[in-house]
Formats: structure tokens, C-alpha cells, sequence
């Protein structure tokens, strides 16, 4: 909510998520299949999360910015790309948990990444697949202006705060001491 005005300014604040194959210190090199590189990260949710405001904000951008592609008699948008994905096509990095969802948000810009008394992080090591966050995220049309084949809305990620450790995700199995 804008303080001075009241009203909603497009920033959803998630609620506790893990971070995955994060770029948030640094550019990831620019290659073949990646042109453009952009800060980010994946950020996966827990079960039994609320994804109402993120559906809401979907569904505008979506209204807005591809009215031709909603088919009345779905009701959905068709041929577009969804940010919201299910965990398991993961599974293999280790961390994933199928039925859940995890969204890749980016920024041209980077982020300002604090802990929990807003000190920014300068150790990069504090930043690691797994450990829990809460992200500043809102809303981008991509696509469309220039055309491309891939198309939709996404979710941008605007800041990052690290609220707590928690078991580093890797290719390793569980913990049998655990």
C-alpha cells in the first residue's frame, strides 16, 4: 500500500519461501540461450500457501496486456506462459517438493538483498539454495513488444530479505542423523 496515497502500488510481499539458483550479487554471463542476463532467483513456496493476490495480479496483467488471448469458453488465457510451476520438474536438484509451486523472478536491476534488521548482506555466503526469504515481487508483461514466441506475465523481483537458515539444497540425499 502507498503510504501517501492509500492505494495499492503493484508490490506483493510474499510470505516465507526458500531461494533457489540465485543470481543476486552478480550478473550471470551472458551465452547463447541468454542474451539478456538478469538478477534473480527461483523462489519456492511451502505447502498449503495463498496464492490469491499473486492469481489477482496474474490475471490483470493478463486482461491488460493480452485481452486476445482469454477464451470465453475456458475462461483462461490461452498460449500464454505461466510463471506458476510445479515443483516437481525440479526434483532432481534436490529441495523441490512436487504439488508445491515455485516462480523465477528477475530484475534488471539488482536487488537490494538485507537480513531481518534490514542490514544489507555483503557476505554472499549468508545466500544459498535453501535458505528462507521474503520477497518484494510485482508484475511485467514480456513478449510482445518486440513479438516473441514466449509470452506472458511474470513476476519481477524488486528486494529480498533473508529471515533464517535451513538445510543447503544439492544433489545430496536426506540426512540419515537427522
Amino acid at each position: 500500500i502507498d503510504p501517501a496515497t492509500g492505494n495499492f502500488n503493484g508490490d506483493i510481499i510474499t510470505g516465507p519461501v526458500r531461494l533457489a539458483f540465485d543470481n543476486l550479487f552478480e550478473l550471470p554471463p551472458a551465452n547463447e540461450t541468454n542474451k539478456n542476463p538478469k538478477y534473480g532467483t527461483q523462489i519456492l513456496f511451502p505447502p498449503n500457501q495463498d496464492f490469491t493476490i499473486f492469481y489477482e495480479e496474474y490475471y490483470k496483467g493478463c486482461a491488460q496486456f493480452f485481452p486476445e488471448y482469454y477464451v470465453p469458453e475456458t475462461q483462461q488465457y490461452m498460449g500464454l506462459h505461466s510463471p506458476f510451476r510445479d515443483q516437481a520438474e525440479k526434483l532432481k536438484f534436490g529441495g523441490y517438493t512436487p504439488g508445491c509451486v515455485f516462480m523465477t523472478v528477475s530484475s534488471k536491476y539488482k536487488p537490494p538483498v538485507v537480513d531481518a534488521r534490514m542490514n544489507p548482506i555483503v557476505d554472499q555466503s549468508k545466500v544459498y539454495p535453501g535458505v528462507w526469504a521474503i520477497c518484494v515481487v510485482n508484475t511485467y508483461d514480456y513478449g510482445k513488444n518486440p513479438p516473441q514466441p514466449k509470452k506472458g506475465i511474470n513476476f519481477g523481483l524488486q528486494s529480498v530479505m533473508i529471515i533464517g537458515d535451513d538445510t543447503k539444497f544439492g544433489n545430496q540425499g536426506p540426512d540419515v542423523k537427522a
